[in-house]
């Protein structure tokens, strides 16, 4: 047999061509490529929550950014069950917003699994009404997801609100806290709510003119629910106070009524979303004010009531005389 021999630095240069490639292609296998990121949803999404005061129009803001084709709300208060308190509750509190927070980057088979696992996720009821709005949050479009919540639920436990605070640093969740200026008409909206059956706001109807009642009060369950506010004013305060390395955005009820378009756009700003307001098209506004502006036309027996604050703390609030007839 006669047996070929290549020349010696023929020999070296074809070992050292397949050492090379032999080498790429371990490190390929070591290092994939980074996965391909579905061009029809932001990688950088923006998580945010809506901190709120009791009967500070908070149901009107959700309801409006949840009209928004670029955001994905989840409404109306998916994790404030009052009943759940304990830090298992809060562990699992924290892990609906770690889901809520963390939406995926990839294709509509990754957005349906993430949708399901926040239901699954879901023990503190709501179940129906969490489960259609992620329905309502469009995959192509979404870039801020959140939801509304007291958050004063984790003030109950210690190691819970510092886990809730890194998760909020570590993902930059911004916050929206929204108050409202005038503590008299904060309690009305509080009292009609709880003892007359009349919420802040009510179904738009198909005719333009919206009838907006009066109601009369009686001074001591007035009383609590002045009372009620003021707890709900002191408790979100405290939270506000942990979220001092947080981006916040203050927002007023009173701001919202008066100048409604511009503070919206503010808040879009805050969310790095655009100013311009982007709605579903088939998603109309389904909340109007039921409650009158004018103090002595929202309280029947309004000379009463004014009356009974003045000289305290409150009396500014009654914006007109006491024995104003409207």
């Amino acid at each position: 047999m006669r047996i070929l021999r290549a020349p010696l630095p023929a020999l070296l240069g074809l070992l050292l061509l397949l050492a090379g490639a032999a080498v790429l292609h371990l490190s390929s296998a070591l290092d994939p490529a980074p996965p391909r990121v579905a061009a029809n949803l932001s990688v950088a999404a923006v998580p945010f929550v809506v901190l709120f005061e009791s009967s500070s129009g908070s149901s009107w803001l959700v309801e409006e950014l949840a009209a928004m084709r670029d955001v994905c709300l989840v409404l109306f208060e998916p994790i404030d069950n009052i009943s759940l308190a304990s830090a298992a509750a809060h562990a699992r509190r924290l892990a609906w917003l770690q889901l809520l927070w963390s939406p995926p980057s990839r294709g509509a088979a990754a957005w349906e699994r993430w949708k399901a696992s926040i239901v699954a996720a879901s023990v503190f009821g709501q179940l129906q009404l969490i489960t259609s709005s992620l329905g309502r949050c469009d995959r192509r479009a979404s870039l801020a997801f959140g939801l509304k919540a007291r958050l004063a639920r984790f003030l109950s436990d210690d190691a819970s609100m510092g886990a809730l605070l890194r998760l909020m640093r570590a993902r930059d969740v911004r916050v929206v806290s929204l108050h409202r200026r005038n503590r008299v008409k904060q309690a009305l909206a509080e009292y009609r709510r709880l003892h007359a059956g009349m919420g802040q706001f009510k179904a738009a109807s198909s005719s333009n003119s919206i009838a907006r009642t009066g109601v009369a009060v009686d001074l001591r369950l007035f009383r609590k629910s002045l009372g009620a506010v003021e707890r709900s004013h002191r408790l979100t305060k405290r939270v506000e106070s942990y979220l001092t390395d947080l981006r916040l955005l203050s927002v007023s009820y009173e701001e919202l009524l008066e100048d409604h378009a511009s503070t919206v756009s503010r808040v879009r700003r805050h969310l790095s979303l655009d100013a311009q307001e982007s709605q579903k098209p088939e998603t109309a506004l389904s909340l109007h004010k039921a409650t009158p502006n004018r103090l002595c036309k929202a309280v029947e027996n309004y000379e009463q009531l004014c009356v009974s604050y003045q000289h305290t703390e409150y009396e500014s609030f009654f914006e007109l005389p006491c024995n104003l007839r409207c």
